[in-house]
């Protein structure tokens, strides 16, 4: 009898961790259903494809192929603002094929990181380790390639070790124009410190007078 009751006791224990680990589960996973319902309604899967390989009935006939969305590495790195950015306002917004056209029309910005986060899930392995150690490199990214380039072409002549726009304290006035002089410049580096580069239009600024120079200074065009 104690037997019994000893065995239904602990049937009755199994089953309440059972179903208290099931409902964490599913608290944890997040619900992809919305997300795949306008995937496949909203003309995503005629192009990208049921597997998200850009292989859809229509990628055929269109001379840029779609994305292929089970490129783990190419999703990781494009990072979550411009994949955003490309469904709500489409693929021209930002550099990618004209072609794909925006949703924001259509979508609520809710629905587009559902849909997002469906695709990224479901075909660009979203939550894996390596999808997340892809991420994590691009948020420390290697900069011995820049440095030796800044170091190595003029940029530090003018901008200085640091990027304050001035040379060691140590060097005279004389000293300071005489270097410039054996480049063929003059003038003062602007302070890199003093500017916030994390805004779009001053990093677009800079990108260009790196590129092109900057008119009526010393300033020169990037080597080619």
């Amino acid at each position: 009898m104690f037997k019994r009751i000893f065995i239904l006791i602990m049937a009755l224990g199994v089953g309440v961790v059972f179903t208290a680990e099931t409902a964490t589960v599913s608290r944890n996973k997040p619900d992809l259903s919305p997300g795949k319902k306008i995937y496949e309604t909203n003309l995503c899967i005629t192009c990208h494809g049921a597997t998200g390989k850009g292989d859809g009935a229509a990628a055929a006939a269109l001379t840029k192929k779609p994305r292929d969305f089970s490129d783990t590495v190419y999703m990781a790195r494009e990072g979550m603002e411009k994949l955003r950015k490309s469904i709500a306002l489409g693929g021209g917004s930002v550099g990618l094929s004209p072609l794909m056209t925006g949703f924001k029309g259509t979508l609520k910005d809710k629905q587009i990181d559902e849909v997002l986060d469906y695709l990224l899930t479901t075909f660009s392995g979203q939550g894996s380790a390596k999808f997340e150690e892809i991420i994590n490199a691009a948020e420390k990214p290697d900069l011995s390639q820049g440095k030796k380039i800044y170091e190595t072409n003029l940029c530090i002549t003018c901008h200085g070790r640091h990027g304050q726009g001035r040379w060691s304290r140590r060097r005279s006035p004389d000293q300071k124009t005489a270097q410039l002089q054996r480049h063929g410049l003059h003038g003062q580096g602007r302070d890199g410190k003093a500017t916030q580069v994390d805004s779009l239009g001053r990093r677009q600024r800079g990108l260009v007078s790196l590129d092109d120079g900057i008119q009526g200074h010393p300033q020169g065009q990037a080597n080619r």
